[in-house]
This record gives C-alpha cells, sequence and structure tokens, in this order.
C-alpha cells in the first residue's frame, strides 16, 4: 500500500515538475517573431504583464477589453478600430457592446490600426493582447519589454509563464509588412508580404508586379501621326520583383536595403522596344534614442505622405524624428545624389514636418524649403498646415493650405494653394459613397511679383478618394501638378463584394490665369493663352484587395478638351495592375 502510494505521487510530482520546468524556461526562449497571449493591464500607454503564454502561430491578432466609442468611433484599449460589412458581430446590434468587454479578432492595416473581423462579448476579466512580438529587449533589471500590436508591454520576471510543449511554438511568424521606421503612412506599392527570417535578425520581404498600359493621343491631335515614335501613342507591359531586406543587429540600430528589377516592353506601332532597369529605392540605417528622445536616419529613404500632396519621393540625405505620446516631429536636410530628374540633383531640400499621432485623423503643419543650384537664383519655401480623417459619422475630408515664397527667375514669389474635399459614405453593406472636391493654385497675373503657385516638386497626387484603392486624385491621364489651375471634382463610389471597390470620377479643369503653358502634366498639348476652360476627363477605377498575397487594380480614362486647347481631340487611358506580395 505505501508503495503504491509512493509510486503514484512520483507519477504525479514528475510531470507537475517538468511543466514547472519548461514554462520557468519561456521568458528565455522569447524572440522577436514569436506569437503570444499577454494578459494584464494597460497603464499610461504601456501594458503591464502578469501572464504571459507562449502560443502557436496564429496569422489573426486578437485584443481583449472593453469597447467603447469617441467621436463616432469605436476604440478598444485606446486604439481605434475599423469595422465595416466584413465584420461579424456575435449578438446582433454592434452599438449593444459598446461599454462592455470584448474580443476583437482581425488582422492589422500597415498603419498598426486593427481591422475587426470578428467580436465578440466576454465575461469579466483581465484585458489580453494576442499577436507577434515585433520587438524584444531584455532590461537591465531582467524585465522583458516587448512591442506586441503596437503596445509596450513590460513583462517581469515573476510573470506567471506558460508553454504547451508544441515544437511549432518555436516557429517565428514574419512581420506583415515592411515600411520605413519614421514613416506614418504606407501605401500598397510599399506593401509586402509575410516574407521570410533569416537568421535572428533579418527578414526579407518580396513584391512582384504586372502591368499593361495602353495610352492614345495624350498631345490631343489624331491626325498627327508624324510623331508616331515620340511615346505618346504607346502600349506597353512590364515586369518588377523588388525586395526588401530589414537587418536589426539590435533594438536600437535597424538598416534596410530595398531594390527592385524592372523589365518593360514598349509596342509604339510601328515597331517596339525592349528596356531594362536596375534600381536602388532605399538604403538607410536608423538609430533609435540618439539624445533628447530623438531617432537618426541616415542614408537614401522614402519621404512620403499619405495623399502624396507635399512629397513622395526616396532622397539621400540625413533625417531626425521624435514621437512623443502626442505629437510627431521629423526634420530632414536632403538631396538626391542619383537618378531623378536634373532638377532635383541641383536641389537642397529642408523639410520640417510636425503632426499629431492619430494617422486616421492626421493634423500637420510643414515648411519645405527647395534651394536649386546650377547658377539659377531659385529657391522656393512652403510653408502650410493640412488635415485629413473623419469629421462625423458616415463623412470623412481633407483640406491642404499652402503658402508659397521664395524667389524664380529674377522675381519674388508669393502664391497659395489649396485642396478642400468631402466623402460621405452610406452605412449599407455595399457602401455608397460621394465625393467632392475643388482645388485652386493662382496664377501669375503680373506685377512686382510672381504668383504663379507651384507643389513642391516632391509630389505624386496620388492616394485614396472613396474607393480602396490609390488614385491620381487630378485625373489619370492630365495628371497635372497643381499650379495656375482650378479643379472641380465629383466621385461615386461602391462596394459590391468585401474588399473590392467601383469608383467614378469626374474632374473640370481651368485655368486660374489664361496662359499657354499647362505646367507639369502628361497631356504634350499647349493651351492658346486666351481661354481658360482647359476640359475635363472621366476615370473609372476598379480596386480589388479581397486576398493577403495580391491585388488588383484596373484603370479607364478619358480626358476632352475644352475651349483653351481648341481643336484638339480625346485622349484615352486604359491600365490594369497586378501586384503580388510573397
Amino acid at each position: 500500500m505505501i508503495l503504491r502510494c509512493l509510486l503514484l505521487a512520483v507519477l504525479v510530482v514528475r510531470p507537475a515538475s517538468a511543466a514547472e520546468e519548461r514554462d520557468a524556461d519561456v521568458l528565455k526562449r522569447l524572440r522577436v517573431g514569436h506569437w503570444i497571449e499577454v494578459r494584464g493591464v494597460l497603464e499610461s500607454d504601456v501594458f503591464e504583464a502578469d501572464r504571459l503564454e507562449l502560443r502557436a502561430p496564429d496569422d489573426r491578432p486578437s485584443l481583449w477589453g472593453v469597447l467603447e466609442e469617441e467621436n463616432g468611433r469605436l476604440v478598444l484599449l485606446g486604439r481605434s478600430i475599423e469595422s465595416g460589412p466584413w465584420t461579424v458581430w456575435r449578438g446582433g446590434d454592434p452599438t449593444r457592446w459598446v461599454g462592455s468587454r470584448v474580443k476583437i479578432v482581425g488582422s492589422r492595416a500597415p498603419d498598426g490600426q486593427l481591422w475587426a473581423h470578428e467580436v465578440q462579448g466576454k465575461r469579466a476579466g483581465v484585458e489580453r493582447l494576442v499577436g507577434r512580438i515585433d520587438e524584444l529587449e531584455r532590461l537591465r533589471d531582467g524585465r522583458l519589454k516587448l512591442e506586441v500590436l503596437g503596445f509596450e508591454v513590460l513583462v517581469p520576471e515573476s510573470v506567471r509563464q506558460r508553454s504547451a510543449g508544441d515544437p511549432r511554438l518555436h516557429r517565428r511568424v514574419p512581420p506583415q509588412a515592411l515600411r520605413s521606421p519614421s514613416s506614418q503612412f504606407v501605401d500598397g506599392d510599399d506593401l509586402f508580404g509575410e516574407g521570410y527570417v533569416v537568421g535572428d535578425r533579418a527578414h526579407i520581404g518580396l513584391q512582384q508586379q504586372l502591368a499593361f498600359t495602353d495610352r492614345s493621343n495624350f498631345e490631343l491631335d489624331e491626325r498627327d501621326d508624324t510623331d508616331i515614335d515620340d511615346d505618346d501613342d504607346r502600349r506597353d507591359s512590364s515586369h518588377s520583383l523588388r525586395a526588401r531586406l530589414l537587418w536589426r543587429p539590435g533594438a536600437r540600430f535597424e538598416a534596410v536595403v530595398d531594390g527592385s528589377a524592372r523589365t518593360r516592353h514598349r509596342d509604339l506601332g510601328d515597331g517596339g522596344e525592349v528596356s531594362s532597369r536596375l534600381r536602388l529605392n532605399e538604403a538607410f540605417l536608423v538609430a533609435r534614442n540618439v539624445g533628447f528622445g530623438l531617432d537618426l536616419q541616415v542614408g537614401r529613404q522614402d519621404h512620403d505622405d499619405i495623399r502624396e500632396w507635399l512629397f513622395d519621393q526616396n532622397l539621400d540625405g540625413v533625417r531626425l524624428f521624435r514621437d512623443t505620446r502626442r505629437l510627431r516631429l521629423q526634420l530632414s536636410a536632403s538631396t538626391t545624389l542619383s537618378g531623378g530628374s536634373a532638377r532635383d540633383r541641383d536641389a537642397f531640400n529642408t523639410i520640417f514636418y510636425v503632426s499629431n499621432q492619430a494617422p486616421r485623423r492626421h493634423l500637420a503643419a510643414y515648411l519645405v524649403d527647395r534651394r536649386f543650384g546650377g547658377g539659377r537664383d531659385e529657391i522656393q519655401t512652403h510653408v502650410g498646415a493640412r488635415f485629413f480623417g473623419p469629421l462625423a459619422a458616415g463623412w470623412r475630408g481633407w483640406l491642404e493650405l499652402s503658402a508659397l515664397d521664395g524667389r524664380r527667375d529674377g522675381r519674388p514669389v508669393r502664391a497659395f494653394g489649396g485642396d478642400l474635399g468631402l466623402t460621405w459614405s452610406s452605412r449599407s453593406p455595399r457602401r455608397w459613397t460621394t465625393t467632392f472636391g475643388f482645388a485652386h493654385g493662382s496664377g501669375d497675373r503680373g506685377g512686382s511679383y510672381d504668383g504663379r503657385f507651384r507643389q513642391t516638386g516632391l509630389q505624386d497626387n496620388n492616394g485614396r478618394v472613396g474607393g480602396l484603392t490609390a488614385v491620381r486624385y487630378y485625373g489619370e491621364i492630365f495628371d497635372p501638378e497643381l499650379t495656375n489651375l482650378q479643379i472641380a471634382t465629383i466621385g461615386f463610389g461602391m462596394r459590391p463584394l468585401r474588399r473590392t471597390s467601383v469608383e467614378i470620377l469626374a474632374h473640370r479643369y481651368w485655368q486660374d490665369v489664361a496662359t499657354r503653358t499647362l505646367g507639369n502634366s502628361d497631356l504634350d498639348r499647349r493651351a492658346n493663352g486666351v481661354d481658360r476652360d482647359l476640359g475635363w476627363e472621366v476615370d473609372l477605377v476598379l480596386g480589388l484587395r479581397r486576398y493577403r498575397r495580391w491585388d488588383l487594380e484596373l484603370v479607364f480614362g478619358r480626358f476632352e478638351p475644352g475651349p483653351a486647347l481648341e481643336g484638339g481631340d480625346a485622349a484615352h487611358l486604359a491600365n490594369l495592375q497586378v501586384r503580388l506580395r510573397y
């Protein structure tokens, strides 16, 4: 009898001891890329953990906490939650869960926001985070500092630990997307797939793109067939492969190298040509907390904003940025050492940008100063403010205000530009949208100063309006710089399927002051200098983003010239683009 009791005690005690020993090693085994569940409490934007479990990898992170509503937006643990027709509400009316404890399962957007796929009620309990370890630092006092779902998580040595012993627990999950650490915004061009983990410190993401473009009559003269070799009427098909390597040698340092290779076949009607190009997009080093709370980024780096109204260009230089609880400050000095236009290589750029820490409701002020050498007495300094984001239930808007000061061709410059717009979205499953916009860039009326507004020259004027995909919001064909122009825009869209959008945008163009030059645009034509009405354009844009690894964009456009482009014929554009991520 005594022997049986001793044997039973051994059988009970030995597995427990093994489990305790196995669980005690969880903190030592943790690495960036592991999938964990953390329970605890959120205090002053820091998640204090009292229990940690190493879990099998998943592709759907989750948050547990009390659901709140602020200014018409759903908020959980201080994070804005994006919901829509794709969201499954377990329990009916979404308003039922406001003020209650819920579990939200979803996916992370590039800006760190959680897209809710499923919401279900939970009983009272502690708050939880379930997701990937994006950062890990072992502090001197024995604690771990982690970044999980954008939260800073502090894990004491005394935390309760657990591991199920599954060998899959040791597999690390690649980050969802690779991006510039100093960027608040990521567009579709900069999204990668899950990628591949290389060793303990590196990760590589791949992106493949196929594009087909058919453009005709951009000189607005169908009768002129003498310039067929000027690339005006052409069909292009291209294939590109892009790779982005991210290396983190330590918690304070990051290095990124991003390059691409493209092959293009161009059909000009009477023959074709094939060209290939290798390009270094980015190559930079980031050092965090170099002093006074500043982070330093050195090398070729992407300067990008969500509407690309100010800049979307890879520049060579130095950038300092600092994040506080409410503000993000950026200061950069740069030029273009290789690639780009001769004008960009001749410029020295200073950019100061201060913004709030809310990408969904973005408010910022800026100064962009560009000084051009080469014997040209040219200085342009843009000072302005901007806003974009939700305004009220169903309404989003944007506002760009910019004053230009400087010198051009021996004359002082005093000019103004602005862009204002609103988008209304229905709450129906198909989510209908209506957009109104008006942009104005002043012209030169003569006198002692030059009143012609120009954008920074670093802009791309490419961003989302009402659909899922970014568009050239001043026209896919005309695609002008906002200089000496007035542009009225109206758009209609819908979401016929989950993560699919169809959008029609119509634009009307006038010159502020009638002149022969159109400024920078894709049209190869001069105005008559008498009339102001340049014409109109209609674009149809289809965006498909239903799948994680690939998306599709299809664009049709037609530009009809007005009296200022007298005698002109219509121009047409068709473009198909497929982007794959690995």
